[in-house]
């Protein structure tokens, strides 16, 4: 059953900035959560606004189900699902690559 208050807390976590700009939190299984949207971003020098939901579901999910996930914490003026480079993505191609991921 959906718990709404533990998800509002989850939520409240990416309202302040953290230090690191994303977070990969490991886990088990084959499939991976990816939320590069979970706060603000930078694309062609324009902000776009985040969708605050999917790094509380992201984080939901690794708690409740033990799955890895990867989620933004911090823009730094960057589009981590449109830029061709990004650590984010070094990460998560990374992981999928060290864990056998079968699914993003």
């Amino acid at each position: 059953m959906f718990d709404i208050e533990a998800y509002k807390k989850y939520e409240q976590y990416f309202e302040t900035e953290k230090e690191n700009s994303f977070e990969l939190l490991a886990g088990n299984g084959k499939i991976i959560v990816s939320a590069p949207h979970s706060v603000e971003q930078t694309r062609h020098g324009k902000k776009k606004y985040s969708e605050p939901q999917t790094g509380a579901l992201a984080k939901m999910l690794h708690e409740e189900l033990g799955l890895p996930v990867i989620y933004k914490t911090r823009n730094c003026g960057d589009d981590a699902n449109f830029d061709a480079v990004s650590p984010y993505k070094d990460a998560l191609v990374d992981y999928i690559k060290k864990n056998k991921i079968e699914f993003l």
